[in-house]
């Protein structure tokens, strides 16, 4: 009960108190509303529907309170600029098998950075390079790659399904997992690693959402195991140990004796 205690206060930030989740609903809302006008200006088959949009979301960051726990604007628009970029990739061609070995490597390499352990982030630690830099830049590079190679056109219920989901597993993990971190690092991270949500095709990207919620999940259960399992795991470790002390001091207090025998 104290770890929980001592977590959910972290940062100053009191999990148990409902207003603290106010921010998660107000962007689940301001993005479905996003949504809906999404779908209305884009049945007029019009490019610039995306710059009212824009002018929209970029009202909403100067208007909008920003709060202390995460950056609800930033959310909505990443999932804009990734509908303009994938209207840029539109295409009714069959996808070419270079860009789903690109898709696989990037799900692949975004699922072990949420992992956050193994043998591939101790080598990303031993070069000179910040992690977060790593990620952000093979991001781009994959993005700058896959701009230049079309993609088969989805319908717009997967755009919107897509965009729920990878608003929901944000919430999930800036709560879960980014809280423990600095704020500068809250927003660089969930962007880069679950932008495949957005960007793979609906079955990679369904399959790549279930996994993240597997490890979001063994996050939850690492940080809130509660404490009788610890004692469980701890007091048969100690135990074992204190048998073994004592058997040590048995065996040298019969060899003395012995000694002192002869």
């Amino acid at each position: 009960m104290i770890q929980f205690k001592k977590f959910i206060k972290m940062n100053n930030i009191d999990l148990t108190l409902a207003v603290n989740y106010i921010p998660a609903c107000s962007c689940t809302m301001r993005l479905l509303f996003f949504l809906l006008w999404l779908s209305v200006l884009s049945a007029y088959e019009n490019t610039q529907y995306f710059v009212i949009l824009g002018i929209v979301l970029y009202l909403d960051r100067i208007l909008h309170r920003q709060c202390n726990i995460f950056d609800s604007n930033a959310v909505i628009a990443t999932v804009f600029f990734t509908c303009v970029y994938q209207h840029m990739r539109k295409s009714s061609s069959e996808l070419n098998f270079t860009v789903l070995i690109v898709y696989f490597f990037w799900a692949l390499v975004a699922l072990v950075f949420q992992w956050d352990k193994g043998f591939v982030l101790k080598w990303v630690h031993m070069i000179p390079f910040s992690q977060h830099l790593v990620e952000v830049h093979l991001t781009a590079a994959i993005l700058f790659y896959l701009l230049y190679h079309k993609m088969q056109t989805e319908p717009y219920g997967c755009v919107v399904g897509k965009s729920i989901v990878f608003n929901i597993i944000v919430i999930a993990w800036i709560y879960i997992v980014g809280l423990k971190a600095s704020h500068v690092q809250i927003n660089n991270l969930w962007m880069v690693r679950y932008l495949p949500i957005l960007i793979l095709p609906l079955w990679m990207s369904a399959m790549f959402a279930a996994v993240s919620v597997g490890i979001l999940v063994w996050n939850f259960r690492q940080m809130f195991v509660p404490p009788t399992i610890l004692v469980e795991k701890v007091v048969p470790t100690i135990v074992e140990e204190t048998k073994q002390d004592l058997d040590d001091l048995e065996a040298m207090f019969r060899l003395a004796q012995q000694q002192a025998g002869r």
